[in-house]
């Protein structure tokens, strides 16, 4: 099963989905929110606004000068939504 197929929200949260599973997959300490804006085009208030939304077990959340992020790959062993 696809990750899009899983996920239900609105197209912002999809994207932001995927940007933590590239993050996951390439980048080792995961992505900032300065960088999931730039990708996105949106403002710091609705990018927050929507990890806000994203249930906790769903990012890995570390913490070194800022904050980085990244999708926990175990979820995509389980229905992501409830």
């Amino acid at each position: 099963m696809r990750l899009d197929e899983k996920l239900s929200g609105d197209t912002l949260t999809h994207s932001i989905y995927y940007i933590l599973l590239q993050a996951a997959l390439f980048y080792g300490q995961g992505v900032t929110i300065q960088q999931i804006m730039d990708i996105t085009q949106k403002s710091r208030g609705t990018i927050q606004k929507r990890l806000d939304q994203i249930p906790e077990k769903h990012i890995v959340k570390i913490r070194y000068k800022q904050f980085y992020y990244k999708l926990n790959m175990l979820i995509l062993k389980e229905p992501l939504m409830k």
